[in-house]
C-alpha cells in the first residue's frame, strides 16, 4: 500500500517538472547530485527525456549538475 503511494507521489511529481520545464522555460536547470540519481530518473521517462534533449550540461559545481537550455530568446 505505502509502496503504491510513493508510485503515485513519484508520477505526480515528474508530471509537475514536466510542466515547469514546458510552461516556463527555464534558462538553466539545476540536478542535484546527492544520494540520488535524478538524471537517470529524469531520463527514464520518455516526455520528460525529450524536454531535457532542449539542455545541454553547462558546468558541474561540488555535487550539482547544471543545464543550460539550448536555443534562448529573449
Amino acid at each position: 500500500m505505502q509502496h503504491a503511494r510513493y508510485d503515485e507521489l513519484e508520477a505526480y511529481d515528474r508530471n509537475l517538472l514536466i510542466e515547469d520545464i514546458r510552461r516556463g522555460k527555464p534558462d538553466i536547470i539545476l540536478v542535484e547530485q546527492v544520494g540520488f540519481d535524478w538524471m537517470k530518473w529524469a531520463m527514464s521517462d520518455a516526455v520528460l527525456k525529450r524536454e531535457l534533449e532542449n539542455y545541454f550540461p553547462l558546468a558541474q559545481m561540488h555535487r550539482t549538475l547544471i543545464l543550460r537550455r539550448k536555443s534562448v530568446t529573449n
